[in-house]
């Protein structure tokens, strides 16, 4: 997140890969957790900061990015118009934006997104970034894969990047 936000709000969202938890700030969506785990972990260090934000429900706050999601999943939006709160190293941040390049059904190997980040050499650091990335699915972690063409790391999971590459009709 940009700031110390003063609430945090949350939805749920069940889709083909399983059920997805959102959380946004009032600047723009700030989390996607493909599982509970990734939910939880999110909200211990939401508790555990020095200015804990409140925790609410979001209402129709969310109603924008469930519809975006839902449409995604259903194969009738392939580019999200969504506003983010994250945050990030200047480094990731630019490994993040690279991503967004990535186009629908296709996929980037790490040096290409190093590459693009104008550091061909920081294929680990591109590594590092996706990892730690808070927007999985709105920032397109999952078109990344290895210099060879196979899947690699995925905070998700393998299991989830591969649908999420086959509901985009990429094989691998």
């Amino acid at each position: 997140m940009t700031s110390h936000p003063s609430s945090i709000y949350y939805s749920t969202l069940d889709t083909p890969i399983g059920r997805i938890f959102i959380g946004s700030t009032d600047q723009g969506v700030c989390e996607i957790s493909l599982d509970a785990s990734g939910w939880t972990e999110f909200t211990d260090k939401l508790n555990n900061s020095p200015q804990t934000p409140t925790i609410h429900p979001a209402g129709g706050r969310h109603d924008d990015i469930r519809q975006q999601l839902t449409e995604y999943f259903s194969r009738q939006r392939q580019v999200f118009a969504i506003a983010l709160d994250v945050t990030g190293t200047a480094f990731q941040r630019r490994v993040w934006q690279a991503l967004t390049a990535i186009p629908y059904g296709e996929t980037w190997t790490y040096r290409q997104v190093a590459t693009t980040c104008g550091q061909p050499q920081a294929c680990r650091a591109v590594g590092q970034a996706n990892r730690v990335n808070p927007v999985p699915i709105i920032v397109p972690c999952h078109r990344v894969i290895g210099a060879n063409g196979t899947l690699t790391g995925f905070a998700g999971g393998l299991k989830i990047k591969k649908a999420l590459l086959a509901l985009e009709g990429v094989t691998v």
